[in-house]
């Protein structure tokens, strides 16, 4: 991979991060932004980053949102579209040639170093 092709993955991971964390903020009053949608998310990416096959979840009782008082159909189906995308980038970029996506999953995955 060369080194402008490994940027543009790297760019392409960020946005898909950005777009995860600003539905989060956009869902939080549905539990989207607490520590247990956010585990996921990071645990999603590195087990995409290692080859582990990946299930990203649809519903609000998987990404641990409040279903139990509120419905949270709207707020799962866009975590899980967001999280597609990011675990999409990554299963989709051969990563032992791209230090610089290795080190940003590293430090972005920080629950799981």
């Amino acid at each position: 991979m060369t080194a402008a092709a490994a940027d543009t993955v790297v760019t392409q991971l960020r946005e898909a991060v950005s777009n995860f964390e600003a539905i989060q903020r956009q869902y939080r009053q549905y539990g989207a932004s607490d520590t247990e949608p956010d585990g996921l998310f990071q645990g999603l990416l590195k087990h995409a980053a290692q080859g582990v096959p990946v299930r990203v979840p649809t519903s609000a009782g998987a990404w641990e949102l409040y279903a139990s008082s509120m419905d949270c159909t709207t707020a799962a189906a866009a975590l899980h579209q967001a999280a597609q995308a990011a675990v999409d980038i990554i299963q989709n970029c051969p990563l032992g040639q791209s230090l610089e996506l290795n080190k940003y999953l590293r430090d972005y995955c920080w629950r799981y170093s």
